[in-house]
């Protein structure tokens, strides 16, 4: 399968590069997603450029870059509850590929007929909300 990867930490247009890589195999509450959206967002450039704080930090060689997403569930492990055919969306490594292994608990289902261009915005829309709502109640209660 086809990958965005990088190798070094540095600016994204210096390290990354489209790789072959062998398709993921998936373990026990883990999701074969077929990727079929990914955005682009300032924290993809910070996890590339190794500026999250721990435990969110590249693993090299060959780090697949992108951590949001939506794809089409194509396989499932032991122990999950979802079914091949549905989409979903996640916030999780390893967005930028044609397919990804994501543990079952960091996937949202969403209905049929959602639009996937939309769906691989979800994720980090929601954190960026959630996060300003959290930043409101603080400055609230001050």
């Amino acid at each position: 399968m086809k990958a965005i990867v990088f190798d070094a930490i540095g600016s994204p247009r210096d390290v990354l590069y489209v790789d072959d890589l062998p398709m993921p195999r998936i373990s026990d509450g883990e999701v074969l997603v077929r990727m079929v959206s990914a955005s682009i967002n300032p924290g993809d450039f910070l996890f590339i450029q190794n500026l999250y704080p721990e435990p969110k930090k590249p693993h090299f060689p060959r780090q697949i870059a992108g951590n949001h997403g939506a794809g089409i569930v194509e396989a499932v492990g032991a122990n999950v509850g979802l079914e091949p055919g549905m989409l979903v969306a996640f916030s999780y490594y390893g967005s930028w590929a044609e397919y990804a292994a994501i543990p079952a608990e960091w996937l949202i289902p969403l209905p049929a007929g959602y639009p996937v261009e939309r769906a691989g915005q979800m994720p980090n829309d929601a954190a960026s909300t959630s996060s300003r709502l959290c930043g409101a109640r603080t400055k609230a209660s001050i």
